[in-house]
């Protein structure tokens, strides 16, 4: 058998023994303290490690948190250039129509135009035909009052 001081020696004299339990007693309480020691060493590992899980377990809700976050703001950036691509489309659309219609209303003025020369040539030859009509009719009824003047 072994002696965690040494081998036993063969001579058992009081001194001796003395030391010798003194030694035991020195040696156990030296163990004693060292196993204290690496409980002690081995609960704050265990401490650090919890610790170290929640962390990492907090992290990781972190970052699923985050990962929704960037979902979210991609669908909104995906939705906004949705609107912006309806609206720059609204807008061309709009463009044209504005065109077609300043075409068309221009075309339509420049009809009014000469539309109103027409009729004011119309209305001038309509003047003058009727100035004319009134003369052949005074010199119709001129004639006619000639006429029955000369029978009577």
């Amino acid at each position: 058998m072994s002696n965690p001081t040494g081998p036993t020696p063969s001579y058992t004299s009081p001194d001796v023994l003395k030391h010798m339990e003194k030694d035991l007693v020195k040696a156990g309480k030296t163990e004693e303290s060292s196993v204290k020691h690496t409980m002690k060493d081995l609960k704050s590992l265990e401490k650090s490690t919890s610790k170290a899980a929640k962390s990492a377990d907090k992290a990781e809700h972190h970052v699923a948190k985050n990962q929704d976050k960037e979902l979210k703001t991609a669908k909104a950036v995906s939705k906004a250039t949705h609107n912006h691509d309806v609206a720059r489309d609204n807008l061309q659309k709009a463009d044209r129509d504005l065109q077609l219609k300043q075409q068309h209303a221009l075309k339509l003025e420049q009809e009014l135009e000469a539309r109103k020369i027409r009729v004011e040539a119309a209305v001038k030859s309509q003047e003058i035909h009727n100035q004319e009509r009134e003369e052949k009719l005074a010199n119709v009824k001129a004639q006619l009052a000639a006429t029955t003047s000369t029978k009577v």
